[in-house]
């Protein structure tokens, strides 16, 4: 049986093609610690978008999130994987938890 990851990949390759080895692009799998990837995906497909338009990301890049393994498959020439890694590294915090605060009126505030 396939784990997760692996049969993400391979449908992942399936979608790129052949052409996918011979345009020298890079498959990075990176785990994510303390966000959910799907919520990583979405920030940094944003990213992307940005960094597209300045032209600091040059090519395709793909993202594919796995929730159950918690980790995100970038696929992309080597320099934007490179560079998506960092990024991920940045938005992939621990955030605090939410205080359990309840608000009360003063009586004759």
């Amino acid at each position: 049986m396939f784990k997760p990851v692996v049969m993400i990949i391979a449908i992942l390759g399936i979608l790129v093609g052949a052409s996918f080895a011979e345009e020298n692009k890079g498959v990075q799998v990176v785990k994510v610690s303390h966000a959910t990837a799907s919520n990583v995906k979405g920030m940094l497909g944003e990213m992307v978008d940005i960094l597209a338009a300045e032209k600091i990301i040059t090519g395709e890049v793909k993202l594919v999130s796995d929730d159950r393994a918690n980790t995100l498959i970038v696929v992309s020439d080597p320099d934007n994987t490179r560079l998506l890694q960092k990024l991920i590294k940045v938005l992939d915090v621990k955030t605090l938890a939410k205080p359990d605060v309840e608000l009360r009126q003063q009586p004759g505030a």
